[in-house]
């Protein structure tokens, strides 16, 4: 669907979380509109699958419970290799990747456990 979107020669940028260096297990937290977002992330090797269950605490200190997809999430992660192959599959061209929040981007360096940036053109 997003090659269709996309005009000839024009590109894609995609920011995803890197496989090669999953979160295993954590609980973190932000606040959010006077109050707290609390979430509690797992990952799921066997499906390289990372699910989050969040819940709210609001101002006055009541925790609320969110529902549907506010309460629970999940996201699939891809290697690079992966990613590469459902671009080629999409007849989109891979042209590079980058790691990092960094401007100007930092090279995609192997150990880098965050994200992966991927640059591909149609």
């Amino acid at each position: 669907k997003i090659a269709r979107a996309l005009r000839p020669g024009g590109k894609l940028l995609l920011d995803i979380r890197n496989a090669r260096a999953p979160r295993k297990t954590t609980t973190s937290w932000m606040k959010l509109c006077n109050g707290y977002l609390v979430m509690a992330d797992r990952y799921d090797a066997e499906h390289k699958r990372e699910h989050g269950d969040c819940l709210f605490i609001d101002a006055s200190g009541n925790v609320n419970v969110l529902t549907g997809a506010l309460r629970r999430a999940t996201s699939r992660l891809y290697t690079l290799p992966e990613m590469k192959a459902m671009l080629r599959d999409a007849r989109l061209r891979y042209l590079h990747a980058y790691c990092g929040f960094q401007v100007p981007p930092k090279e995609l360096i192997p150990s880098y456990r965050r994200n992966i940036v991927v640059v591909a053109q149609k």
